[in-house]
C-alpha cells in the first residue's frame, strides 16, 4: 500500500528481531497517552519491553508497519476476546504520521475482525485525543459503544470536564 507521501507501507506479523524498534515505539505510545492526562514522562524501555513481553504472552495479534526501508513506522496490537476484536494500541511514529501508516494499520486489524467472523472492530480512545477522534471518524467510526468510568485516583484532579448527552464527567 503507498502512503500519501508515496512511500511503500508494509504492514506485517510482528517478530521477534523487531523487539527493539517495537519497544521504543511503544514507550513512545505511553508518553503520548500520558500527555492526554497534562503529565510529563520519560521514555520507560523496560515497562514497554513488559508490555510487549505481556502482550505476546497473552496472544495478541501484533503487526508493523514499514515505509521506505528506515524501520519501524508503526505498530497496532489486537486482541480478540469472545468473538470481538479491539484495536488495543497503536501509534505511529511522529515523523511518519499524516502518510497513511496509520491507515494501513487499521486496514490489517479490520482484516483480523472479518476473517474472524465479525464485522466491525473496536477501539478505545482518550477523550482529549484529537488526532486519533479525527482519524477514526475520517475512517467511519462514529458510534459511542461504551464510556469508562472510575473513581479518581488519590491526589488526582481531573483538568477537564467532557459531556455525553446530558451527562458531565470528568476527565
Amino acid at each position: 500500500m503507498a502512503s500519501r507521501h508515496g512511500d511503500l507501507v508494509n504492514v506485517r506479523e510482528y517478530r521477534a528481531s523487531d523487539a527493539e524498534e517495537l519497544t521504543r515505539l511503544i514507550a513512545g505510545l505511553r508518553i503520548t497517552l500520558d500527555g492526554f492526562k497534562a503529565t510529563r514522562a520519560e521514555p520507560d524501555l523496560m515497562a514497554a519491553r513488559g508490555e510487549l513481553d505481556d502482550s505476546l504472552r497473552h496472544g495478541y495479534s501484533i503487526y508493523v508497519a514499514e515505509t521506505d526501508g528506515a524501520g519501524l513506522a508503526g505498530f497496532i496490537v489486537c486482541r480478540t476476546v469472545d468473538g470481538v476484536t479491539w484495536a488495543e494500541s497503536i501509534y505511529v511514529d511522529e515523523p511518519r504520521r499524516r502518510a497513511g501508516v496509520g491507515g494501513a494499520l487499521f486496514a490489517k486489524a479490520e482484516e483480523v475482525a472479518r476473517s474472524g467472523g465479525q464485522d466491525t472492530l473496536y477501539t478505545w480512545v482518550h477523550p482529549n485525543n484529537e488526532g486519533v477522534i479525527g482519524f477514526l471518524k475520517a475512517h467511519g467510526y462514529d458510534v459511542l459503544n461504551l464510556i469508562e468510568v472510575r473513581k479518581p485516583h488519590e491526589g488526582e484532579v481531573p483538568g477537564q470536564n467532557v459531556r455525553v448527552m446530558s451527562n458531565e464527567f470528568r476527565y
